[in-house]
């Protein structure tokens, strides 16, 4: 399902570069928080993430150093 709503939203593409995280916390208001993070490259990555203090965030996000 990933991929087809990607390929239909203009993103073509491995589906393994989309991470969907679902209620590993609870926010304040008591809902449980999201996180989506799509891999642009293998060092840099686009998350959006509801979190626990209610709040939605965007991030670009750069590994620096793996092993």
């Amino acid at each position: 399902m990933g991929k087809d709503l990607l390929s239909e939203l203009g993103f073509s593409g491995d589906a393994s570069r989309l991470t969907i995280r679902s209620g590993e916390e609870i926010s304040e208001a008591g809902k449980p928080t999201y996180s989506v993070e799509y891999k642009l490259a293998e060092d840099w990555a686009v998350i959006g993430e509801y979190d626990r203090f209610n709040d939605f965030n965007l991030m670009l996000k750069w590994r620096l150093y793996s092993k």
